[in-house]
């Protein structure tokens, strides 16, 4: 409950204070942003939220140099209005300190996993802990959208949306960014772009080189961690070849310090 309200507020307040286009809430009847409603099927009350409609597809992984740096102008919107935002009694979001998140921590047994899978995983998640650990410490924690992927973007007439909020949480800037530039590291030239889109709103987030790098390292173990825990027998079949990528590229990584 508390998460979802810190959601559906913020969703509210982006809507009626900036010109980004998002899922609008839609208050109930007595001025709430949920319903509480039984669902047979789950064995319990489920929250409900009514969003206004989006259109258009999603930009999915075919992303153009206009779409990319609309995406980094929207996030630097995203961001100012996160930094002046005042969450309101009763909301809270997870701080995403963590490199797996609030995730069990799978990586160091796991059937899925040889050994060298193991050790290489272990070692890129304690590596990329400490330089996400020096990123927060000298950094201050906003709310973030924390999946700015093409999954979540919408592009109609020349339009951007964002949605999919969800996993919102909070920490620094620089991580909303580096979660974005691990989809876009086969075309450096998008993720130039993102950069150059956002600096047209703010200036880009302070952190290092060797700590940006990662945080996308990150976002990488995050997936292979998430990865591992579905049940889905279809998500399970394709656990050998991302983990047989992920080890490759997060070894590369630890060998050369660029993910």
């Amino acid at each position: 409950p508390e998460h979802l309200l810190a959601e559906v507020s913020w969703l509210a307040a982006i809507s009626a204070e900036t010109g980004l286009h998002v899922p609008t809430p839609q208050p109930t009847r007595d001025g709430g942003w949920s319903a509480v409603m039984p669902s047979p099927t789950h064995g319990r009350d489920l929250p409900m939220v009514l969003f206004s409609w989006l259109e258009g597809p999603n930009i999915g992984t075919r992303w153009t140099l206009t779409q990319a740096r609309t995406v980094g102008a929207a996030m630097a919107t995203l961001h100012d209005h996160a930094e002046h935002w005042t969450m309101p009694p009763g909301a809270k979001l997870t701080v995403f300190d963590n490199v797996l998140t609030d995730l069990p921590n799978l990586l160091g047994d796991h059937p899925a996993l040889d050994a060298e899978a193991r050790e290489v995983l272990t070692a890129a998640c304690q590596r990329a802990q400490q330089l996400q650990d020096a990123a927060f410490a000298s950094g201050r924690v906003i709310p973030l959208h924390a999946d700015l992927h093409g999954g979540n973007l919408k592009w109609h007439q020349g339009r951007l949306s964002i949605f999919d909020f969800d996993d919102a949480g909070l920490g620094v800037p620089a991580l909303d960014l580096a979660i974005a530039a691990y989809y876009l590291r086969d075309r450096d030239d998008l993720e130039d772009a993102l950069r150059a889109g956002y600096s047209t709103v703010r200036t880009l987030p302070q952190v290092t080189a060797e700590q940006f790098e990662a945080m996308v390292a990150g976002r990488n173990l995050l997936l292979v961690d998430d990865l591992l825990e579905q049940q889905n027998a279809e998500l399970q079949a394709f656990v050998p070849t991302y983990v047989e990528s992920s080890v490759r590229r997060l070894r590369g990584w630890l060998q050369t310090g660029t993910y």
